[in-house]
């Protein structure tokens, strides 16, 4: 599976590019690779993933289905004009209670995080130390 994506994309890249200038076109070449529906699916694997198909940047101003057509001349105003009536999506917040365990309040030692850059392999955690006052 990854070496034919690795086909599919090296045969993307030489088809748009020089070998200098690969970094410039990959990610259009990468948007194309997802948008493509393939014809034992019949949808992109975009479409998979997200259940809807992905807006190309050509689709991003028009509002109907037809194609659009921008003109050079005007098309940097009408991109100011229709970023301008976009509005920000309310972030949505989750606020999960903190998990504590009901055996911490009986145990005598306890491991605290060692919040440091560690070494390959080093141990997340320290101790064990003794419990000497306990806190809410």
């Amino acid at each position: 599976l990854v070496e034919s994506f690795h086909c599919q994309l090296k045969a993307a890249l030489t088809t748009h590019c020089t070998p200098e200038r690969w970094t410039e076109v990959l990610p259009l070449v990468l948007l194309g690779i997802r948008t493509a529906v393939k014809d034992n699916l019949k949808c992109s694997a975009a479409e998979m993933v997200f259940g809807v198909p992905l807006k190309l940047p050509g689709e991003f101003l028009s509002s109907s289905n037809d194609s659009f057509r921008p003109n050079p001349l005007n098309y940097v105003e009408h991109l100011r004009s229709h970023t301008k009536n976009l509005q920000a999506l309310p972030t949505h917040s989750v606020s999960n209670p903190i998990f504590i365990p009901t055996y911490l309040k009986t145990c005598s030692h306890t491991f605290l995080p060692h919040d440091a850059v560690r070494k390959p392999l080093q141990p997340i955690y320290d101790g064990s130390f003794n419990v000497l006052q306990r806190g809410e």
